[in-house]
């Protein structure tokens, strides 16, 4: 096996790891003709507000390598530029914080992957139609915007309580928004692993 093939198939991998989390979600029915037009929007590059704190944190992560450069050969520059990275930052979750009322929208469980989302509502949504989804993944205060097709739902009952679990894959996800959200999966995995092996030395 080559190292390309090798590199493909860890990538497959990450995008379908799933975890269980906690975030801000909110979605909507749309028809096809919303969908297109809204599909146009996101392929040029005309982000909404809700999208601005993950495309600077996308552009971020494009400079990383350029940054470390900076920082061998002059470390005064380096420092600058976190500074200012860190100042727009917050302009950024600024945006956020005028677009996504945090204290109003609780946190929700949902299991998530690079590929799609899984979580409780009300009610069964149709399968087969499309939904615009609004995600806020948290500590980052990132706000990632998407479109998918409801693909089915999984009704159970908790507590003498019936609940219903739709399930949604992603159709349209900007390609620096599914490497965001790949990196989220992976650290909040990392952080279970982590408290696990915590809580077993405790018990020992």
């Amino acid at each position: 096996m080559t190292d390309e093939t090798q590199a493909s198939l860890d990538d497959e991998r990450r995008r379908f790891f799933r975890i269980e989390d906690l975030m801000h979600l909110s979605y909507r029915e749309i028809d096809n003709a919303e969908l297109n037009r809204k599909v146009e929007l996101l392929e040029k590059g005309m982000v909404e507000h809700f999208m601005i704190n993950s495309s600077l944190t996308a552009i971020t992560a494009d400079m990383a390598s350029t940054l470390r450069k900076v920082e061998a050969t002059d470390p005064d520059v380096a420092a600058y530029l976190k500074s200012l990275d860190r100042k727009i930052d917050l302009v950024g979750k600024a945006f956020m914080a005028e677009d996504v009322s945090v204290g109003e929208n609780k946190a929700a469980p949902v299991n998530i992957s690079a590929s799609g989302i899984a979580f409780d509502t009300e009610e069964p949504l149709k399968e087969g139609i499309n939904v615009e989804l609004k995600m806020l993944l948290m500590p980052t205060f990132t706000g990632i915007l998407t479109y998918g097709k409801v693909v089915g739902n999984d009704k159970s009952e908790v507590n003498g309580k019936a609940v219903n679990q739709v399930r949604i894959d992603f159709t349209h996800l900007r390609e620096e928004d599914r490497d965001m959200l790949i990196r989220h999966v992976i650290r909040k995995q990392g952080d279970m692993l982590r408290e696990r092996r915590i809580a077993r030395e405790n018990e020992t």
